[in-house]
């Protein structure tokens, strides 16, 4: 039930009209609270109802250390803050920032490597439409026109991005936007993110990680407490575009 009423609710948002319907059932569904800008390139998103390589890729061995101590997952969604900011062009951007980290404005995907490198993921409105932004930290990698990016669930679902133009180059990361698909918005919010990988072969791009990878420096140390901050993100995010437009309710 709560998945047909979210894919009602953004099919109503995203087409612009009908503003009413959002409002009346935005507070069943969000009923967690808790409280840059750039011209990015727009993905073209492919969504795969299978996972046909789910038994053939195996998660490589945790060979980090983890974290010694548990910080409550309710402290950590706390700290994260929501960055609201008009551009240029008079349009309203929003973005959280502090995702478990101070100012870290990415939801970090550690993977196996010498530095502690993730692929970070954040959620953001620029003018009326939902963007996924995806970073990584290790900045001798691009984000290159062709690469794939893929999200593997545990209900078996899974999402492919390919990204049609280069990524965007800042002081820390490498950034290329998506716009997801209603569906995806769903699978993000309310299923559990199994496993991801990133891939371009002719690149030399190949990165895997199932999540359980993390850095002794941050407050998120557990696999279960990273899909709750992601499932919070995407719920948070639909309900701040929905808070966006109540003025424009009938």
């Amino acid at each position: 039930m709560a998945a047909i009423i979210f894919i009602l609710l953004l099919f109503v948002i995203f087409v612009g009209g009908g503003w009413f319907i959002g409002r009346s059932i935005g507070g069943i569904l969000f009923k967690n609270d808790s409280e840059n800008n750039y011209n990015a390139p727009i993905t073209n998103p492919i969504k795969t109802k299978e996972n046909p390589n789910k038994n053939k890729i195996t998660p490589s061995p945790i060979k980090i250390s983890k974290p010694n101590y548990k910080i409550p997952l309710e402290d950590i969604i706390k700290k994260i803050e929501i960055v609201k900011f008009q551009s240029k062009n008079n349009e309203t951007s929003i973005y959280f920032n502090n995702v478990t980290m101070s100012q870290y404005r990415f939801l970090p995907m550690y993977y196996d490597s010498v530095n502690n490198d993730f692929l970070g993921i954040n959620f953001k409105i620029l003018g009326n439409t939902i963007f996924i932004e995806i970073a990584i930290s290790d900045k001798k990698i691009n984000i290159f026109k062709g690469t794939e990016l893929f999200f593997y669930f545990e209900n078996n679902e899974s999402v492919k991005y390919t990204f049609t133009n280069s990524c965007v180059k800042t002081q820390d990361y490498n950034i290329n936007l998506i716009i997801p698909k209603l569906n995806e918005l769903e699978l993000f919010a309310f299923q559990n993110l199994e496993y991801w990988s990133l891939k371009n072969l002719k690149k030399g791009i190949d990165i895997e990680s199932d999540n359980t990878f993390f850095d002794l420096k941050n407050r998120m140390n557990s696999k279960k407490d990273f899909q709750e901050i992601l499932k919070f993100l995407t719920n948070k995010i639909v309900q701040e575009l929905i808070n966006l437009n109540k003025g424009k309710l009938k």
